[in-house]
């Protein structure tokens, strides 16, 4: 498993907290072993993928008396008979937790479904949700029980302690709110329309007055609502008439669909209020990215908006003392890809004030540190996912005086990705998440003192596999691109690496566009997979891509066909002359989403490639306007609408240019991506085979825009690199 480093570089009085050098040591170099393994070593493969465990969503908790415990899920799959789907499962596991000895004896609770574990205020119980309802188990052992089983699935869960007294319940339900209703009234209303629904079988159909239809990878259900809810826990058990909608009569989502969870929500040190991110539901939510941060008191009942904005604001944290709420913002309505900032919102004043607006970083998430001063925050940069500490300077003589630092100190630039760190009680002791591009994720924790800082892993989720198989070294570079402005990238040279051989290469080309490749694990695109069937691969992080300041990421908006194309190309060929290993007659390309509309504007515009492969991309700009979901992206990305500004669109639409189309082209697509709908992967097609190109069609017909079941993700790997093989590898 990777072996961690830790170097004090300078210390700071913070909270104290030094700046901290966290180096994943397999990803530092490519040592002589590396180059040319021992033949003992397997072949990373597409199954054996999907045979690690995945370790899931973890949670803390500290006693009074100071004992931690961690509580995470971890997933595992086991390949089927017969070309029958194989079992997976989702196991929850807890253990103590501390810096010596890391953690104690780990448990496993009964059961294959669990998820979204939260411990007791007192840590002597974990809650979880398994198909829809709350179980709970005591720390001390014993069966699982049954806290709560609504007609509805309750979709996740968080506890904590009104007042510091009985322990409470919030949880998350998909509802039809009506006036006048109880929460009781509202969940057994819901329960009665989704039978209803139901009971008609073929004779079902929904009628709509606004958009959204669908999202993502499903219908909307018109009047229905994510909701939260909140009761008290007796014994551990909730009763449904305990139970009280915070948001009732409210058209709003929280968390917001399809992809918001608890990160969202937070819950105020004395359990007095929730605070929570919501998206107002009406005729301007497909192309409103408005969403807003509001907060609830249990003990007024009343509902205040913290801050009025028609940009975007999001995920809520109090500080530790309960004095100020931290939450991220962006400035320009009408966009998912600004910068997000942190604002510092002020409970007593009710007033709020930027605190990271001159920062060029955009952060992910946060969480305070124990002394309120500061908060821990997260974000992209430069192909790495690092944690940075940012001063919010609430202390009294600072009052008067809006911070606004110049730039965040990074806490912990580290190779890899580390997120979801979660706080120890009240020291600065933090279990976060790690991967990297050569290893899965699994739990760490990191302690910052005075003295320096030292961090343990605490799980080791897939050793033995990590152990037995080649993760070549992925290698950074760097190149003059579009305006001559600095581009990064990465290569990964093949297993059985001999730089006196030639290998053909594959170019990687990724989604968003404000997407990017960082050095993090990934069970879909997983560049070692490539690199491990004996390809070379360059992966661009394209002007657009996120992590390297908001201009270079906004250079795509209106461009998303020259200035990318122009990186792809430029970086490519610096890559093929500086790496003479890399055949330049033998390369392919594949991308998904943006990456795979790029593909389909490669085939127009270049013979570079000897062979590509697009996953769900855009065809037509303009089809792509109409069909799609979220309307602010293409507004966005293509400066306006394709009513107003046609050349916007069309300037940049590969259906415009299939007459150049000439390259060997497989094409795959989800039958329920509402993104990118099926129609536009069918064009591609219906152009290649209609001028006689090798092409073939790949139709997952229960996917939506990834792919996400196991046998059909092994599926994916095989179709994609025999077409691969077979132009590349003759």
């Amino acid at each position: 498993s990777p072996v961690l480093l830790v170097m004090v570089v300078t210390m700071k009085s913070l909270f104290p907290v030094a700046v901290v050098l966290l180096m994943v040591a397999s990803s530092l170099c490519l040592s002589a072993s590396a180059q040319n393994p021992p033949q003992s070593k397997k072949v990373f493969d597409v199954e054996t993928l999907h045979k690690m465990n995945r370790v899931g969503e973890h949670t803390t908790c500290t006693t009074p008396t100071g004992e931690s415990f961690v509580a995470w899920t971890e997933r595992s799959w086991v390949p089927g008979k017969a070309g029958t789907p194989g079992p997976v499962s989702h196991v929850l596991k807890y253990a103590s937790v501390s810096m010596n000895p890391g953690l104690g004896k780990v448990y496993s609770v009964v059961g294959t479904d669990s998820a979204n574990p939260t411990f007791s205020t007192d840590c002597s119980v974990i809650y979880y949700l398994q198909n829809g309802e709350i179980l709970s188990v005591g720390l001390k052992g014993g069966s699982p029980n049954s806290t709560l089983s609504l007609p509805v699935p309750v979709e996740a869960i968080r506890t904590f302690s009104y007042k510091g007294q009985n322990d409470m319940m919030l949880m998350v339900v998909s509802l039809f709110p009506t006036d006048n209703l109880s929460a009781k009234e509202a969940i057994e209303q819901t329960a009665a329309a989704d039978a209803a629904v139901a009971a008609r079988g073929a004779n079902t159909w929904f009628e709509f007055d606004d958009l959204f239809i669908r999202h993502w990878g499903s219908f909307v259900t018109p009047g229905k609502y994510s909701h939260i809810l909140v009761s008290s826990i007796n014994n551990r058990q909730i009763s449904i008439e305990n139970i009280i909608d915070i948001m009732k009569d409210l058209a709003v989502d929280s968390p917001v669909p399809p992809f918001g969870g608890l990160e969202q929500i937070d819950i105020a040190p004395d359990g007095t209020a929730i605070a929570y991110t919501g998206a107002l539901v009406n005729h301007e939510s497909a192309w409103n990215t408005a969403w807003q941060v509001f907060e609830f008191s249990l003990v007024s009942n009343k509902t205040t908006n913290l801050f009025l904005s028609e940009a975007r604001n999001l995920n809520p944290r109090y500080s530790p003392d309960g004095k100020w709420i931290a939450f991220l913002a962006m400035n320009i309505p009408g966009r998912e890809s600004d910068k997000l900032h942190i604002n510092r919102y002020n409970r007593k004043s009710a007033t709020t004030v930027t605190i990271t607006n001159n920062v060029d970083i955009s952060f992910a998430d946060l969480v305070w540190t124990a002394n309120s001063k500061s908060v821990l925050a997260d974000a992209e940069h430069f192909g790495f996912h690092t944690l940075f500490t940012v001063d919010m300077h609430v202390n009294e003589m600072n009052f008067q005086e809006p911070p606004n630092p110049d730039t965040p100190d990074i806490i912990l630039p580290i190779k890899g990705a580390s997120s979801n760190f979660q706080r120890l009680g009240d020291q600065e002791i933090y279990v976060f998440e790690h991967n990297s591009m050569s290893a899965p994720s699994d739990l760490f924790i990191v302690q910052f003192i005075s003295s320096g800082t030292s961090r343990l892993q605490l799980t080791h989720a897939n050793a033995a596999i990590l152990a037995s198989v080649e993760m070549p070294t992925p290698q950074r570079f760097d190149f003059a691109g579009w305006n001559n402005e600095t581009v990064y990238g990465w290569i990964i040279p093949p297993i059985n690496f001999d730089d006196g051989n030639t290998y053909p290469v594959v170019e990687l080309i990724h989604g968003g566009p404000e997407g990017t490749w960082n050095d993090d694990w990934s069970y879909r695109w997983n560049p070692m997979l490539w690199a491990n069937h004996g390809y070379g691969v360059i992966m661009i992080d394209f002007h657009g891509s996120v992590g390297y300041g908001q201009e270079f990421q906004d250079a795509i908006l209106g461009h998303w066909g020259d200035r990318p194309y122009e990186d792809i190309i430029t970086g490519t060929k610096f890559a093929l002359k500086q790496n003479t290993w890399m055949d330049s007659h033998h390369v392919g390309a594949c991308g998904a989403s943006y990456g795979g509309y790029m593909i389909n504007w490669l085939q127009g515009h270049t013979k570079m490639f000897s062979s590509l492969v697009t996953h769900d991309g855009i065809f037509s700009t303009v089809d792509g306007f109409y069909a799609t979901d979220e309307l602010w992206f293409p507004e966005a990305e293509f400066q306006g609408l394709p009513y107003q500004v046609p050349e916007n669109y069309e300037k940049f639409s590969p259906n415009n240019f299939v007459d150049s189309f000439s390259t060997p082209h497989l094409v795959i697509h989800g039958n329920h991506d509402y993104r990118i709908p099926l129609s536009q992967g069918l064009g591609v097609f219906t152009a290649l085979q209609r001028q006689g190109i090798p092409s073939k069609f790949l139709y997952f017909t229960q996917e939506n825009h990834w792919v996400l079941e196991d046998e059909n993700g092994i599926k994916w790997y095989g179709a994609v690199l025999s077409w691969l093989d077979a132009y590349l590898k003759q």
